[in-house]
């Protein structure tokens, strides 16, 4: 963890460093620049004897405050780390939004999530004209979720975005027929909410929202709306997550179904910069309508998850065992799949991904039995803005291959939109 706290320390002390300036010339800086020198090839313990002897000689200002402040953090003494980057939140104003960022960082190594979201929270609502500092507290909060849940505070997205696909019929995961094919312009729309339910911090409630139509073709129109609660905890290394909720979904303006779902997962730091994760699913589906009562059954998902992230990188490789017992054996699948995913921060602004899937489907209850192998690939960009919404780009092809030739297909799909988080 150390590694990945310290890259982002050091790029928030390079905007400390800029209040040297302020210092009076005047003044005799050889103690000062003694613990710059230090400081720039690791002597950390060196570096903080000369920034508190500077301190002693009378050298004042927030630059040497926070210098202090972050070679104890890099010394990993947390508690005096804790102190001066408090200090500075409450003597210097100006100071305060970096200040809150730090002391996230002091939480975040101590295994706080709670503390460190609030933190950051707070650095992000304080910082509105350093976009740089912002998209970091944003970054960390993000890493903060994955740790642990959501922040203590209600949150949400709101999002849009509008494409092309030149196959929008084959969603097996549906059980539309898989031997049409069409394409359309299209345009989705999706939101959600989560919050906490009383003082406890554990229990949330939480509702999503999904709606996309496709302008040539409204027969194929999907909406979906899913509401539920989640109960986190931790008990030694393991971070645990236990949650239920209820659907409801249309196909081409019509009831479709309506499901209901419990999550369980488990996750555990393996190291300072990656994380395993174990997660099981069951959904039990009904037909809104009996003239879609092939999709009636259940469906078990069994999922184990590698995480390894940096500051600006983040790999997960993702393995999910599923069966499907539907009353339609055309969609009663065993599945094994692996994805595998890849982002990089080219800079504070701009993001890139890319990923694959790997899905190999079997339908043993047909006449006929049938295999199939799906191969998807992705690649995208994103762009965060000071006002907290972000641009996304990606595009996407598939190509599906059975046994029964009728469902052999290929899908490309390119998309545009907006999203943001409040």
């Amino acid at each position: 963890m150390s590694r990945i706290v310290a890259r982002l320390t050091a790029a928030a002390y390079v905007v400390c460093l800029t209040l040297a300036s302020s210092i009076a010339l005047s003044r005799d800086n050889t103690t000062w620049d003694a613990g710059l020198a230090a400081f720039g090839i690791g002597e950390f313990s060196t570096a903080l004897a000369q920034f508190e002897m500077a301190l002693a000689e009378g050298q004042s200002g927030p630059a040497v405050h926070y210098n202090i402040g972050v070679c104890q953090f890099q010394m990993g003494q947390y508690d005096a780390a804790e102190t001066t980057f408090g200090r500075i939140s409450h003597e210097y104003p100006k100071m305060r939004g970096l200040a809150e960022y730090n002391l996230g960082l002091v939480a975040f190594e101590r295994d706080q999530w709670r503390a460190a979201q609030r933190h950051f929270l707070a650095a992000y609502h304080l910082s509105p004209e350093d976009e740089d500092l912002r998209i970091l507290a944003s970054t960390m909060l993000r890493r903060t979720e994955s740790n642990f849940g959501s922040p203590s505070s209600w949150t949400g997205t709101v999002g849009a975005n509008a494409g092309y696909d030149d196959n929008i019929v084959l969603r097996d995961e549906i059980g539309v027929p898989a031997n049409l094919a069409t394409d359309s312009s299209l345009m989705d729309l999706f939101g959600s909410v989560r919050g906490p339910v009383g003082a406890s911090s554990r229990l949330y409630v939480d509702a999503n929202a999904y709606l996309i139509s496709y302008f040539d073709n409204n027969d194929f129109d999907q909406s979906e709306v899913t509401v539920g609660v989640s109960y986190y905890w931790q008990q030694n290394d393991w971070r645990s997550r236990l949650g239920a909720n209820i659907g409801y979904s249309t196909f081409g303006g019509d009831a479709f179904d309506n499901s209901r779902n419990i999550d369980a997962r488990l996750t555990r730091n393996l190291s300072p910069a990656s994380s395993l994760r174990f997660r099981y699913q069951y959904t039990d589906i009904n037909a809104a309508d009996s003239i879609n009562s092939g999709i009636d059954g259940s469906q078990q998902r069994m999922e184990i998850r590698y995480r390894w992230y940096q500051e600006s990188r983040r790999f997960d490789a993702t393995y999910l065992f599923e069966t499907n017992d539907r009353s339609d054996p055309g969609i009663s699948a065993t599945r094994n799949r692996l994805r595998l995913s890849y982002q990089y921060s080219l800079n504070s602004a701009w993001t890139a991904n890319l990923g694959g899937d790997f899905r190999a489907s079997r339908y043993s209850d047909l006449m006929q039995p049938r295999t199939e192998d799906l191969v998807s690939l992705k690649a995208g960009v994103s762009r965060s803005f000071r006002s907290g919404w972000r641009l996304l780009a990606q595009y996407q092809h598939a190509s599906n291959s059975s046994t029964d030739d009728t469902f052999s297909y290929t899908r490309n799909q390119i998309s545009i939109g907006m999203l943001k988080i409040f």
